[in-house]
């Protein structure tokens, strides 16, 4: 069996790298032996970023881009993982391109499905999508995605596909010397913590750096496997980041977590507890037995 899997966004945003290699570790699971071919829309999205840094109008209309990675790929699935509930999804090319794929009869789902705004008005037009393309399987990744979408589509109230990552990537208790995580992206980091010792300061938009970014012990990377390694031998992590906080979480990290959107709602899924500091945390016994069921619920509507 063929799935092709949609992966993007990683070098304008290192969380969605984290999405997408716990997603394909979750597909390994539903579909045992599956050939996986990852395909994106990542070349266009660079173009256009570039052309309007330097000020180029219309850059599809002229000779840039001519290149489309979905015409060149085939498989059984196409399969989806993230934020794409958003106006901005449904007005890219790629929603086009996934339209097309299901008229030709191929299978699709969206795995770890969330929102970006949650207004009515966005849910409205995805679930008009949805009712076009007719996908196989939504398994959401908030609560709230599962209760808008539960009537109309199969699905599977689910959790972040970041949360499998660590069954194909687990660097925990190797760390030499102590240290914090802080990772304030989004948001002024609190005053408090400059009085924390041994911080790192992760940076996650590398597409983004500037000299104005840059703070004491930052650190930034090109691969994703440092930000996990990062986050895994953590004493605690402090951080705005949805992803950030999920994967210090599955690692088994106490995190004090600052929401600054309604993605937070991706956070508030898994049911995490409080500590007497205030810090996030689920046992991993709690963790794993929640992702076996929601493997074996997925398994029961697919096959």
């Amino acid at each position: 069996m063929k799935i092709l899997y949609y992966n993007n966004c990683w070098f304008t945003n290192v969380g969605e790298a984290f999405i997408d290699i716990g997603a394909m570790a979750l597909l390994q699971k539903i579909f045992p032996n599956c050939q996986l071919i990852n395909v994106s829309d990542m070349n266009l999205r660079y173009f256009d970023l570039v052309c309007k840094r330097e000020k180029i109008d219309n850059p599809y209309n002229k000779r840039l881009c001519k290149f489309h990675m979905f015409e060149y790929f085939d498989g059984d699935y196409f399969v989806l993982s993230g934020m794409f509930v958003s106006d901005e999804f449904l007005n890219d090319d790629s929603s086009k391109r996934i339209y097309e794929y299901a008229k030709q009869g191929k299978k699709i789902i969206f795995l770890g499905l969330g929102a970006c705004t949650y207004s009515e008005g966005e849910i409205e037009r995805f679930k008009e999508y949805i009712k076009k393309i007719q996908p196989s399987l939504i398994v959401s990744r908030d609560d709230i995605i599962y209760e808008k979408f539960k009537d109309i589509v199969p699905i599977v109230k689910g959790i972040d596909c970041a949360f499998w990552i660590k069954d194909v990537y687990d660097p925990r208790n190797a760390a030499k010397r102590n240290y914090n995580v802080v990772t304030y992206n989004r948001s002024s980091e609190p005053e408090c913590l400059k009085n924390i010792d041994n911080i790192i300061r992760a940076y996650h938009m590398n597409w983004w750096i500037c000299s104005k970014y840059f703070k004491d012990n930052m650190f930034i990377s090109d691969t994703p496997y440092d930000y996990l390694t990062l986050y895994a031998n953590a004493n605690k992590v402090y951080t705005d980041l949805v992803h950030a906080t999920i994967v210090s979480l599955e690692y088994g990290k106490h995190v004090r977590f600052e929401r600054v959107d309604y993605r937070g709602y991706v956070v508030d899924a898994v049911g995490g507890k409080m500590d007497q500091d205030g810090f996030l945390y689920i046992t991993e016994d709690e963790l794993d037995n929640r992702k076996k069921k929601i493997e074996e619920a997925i398994k029961t509507l697919i096959y």
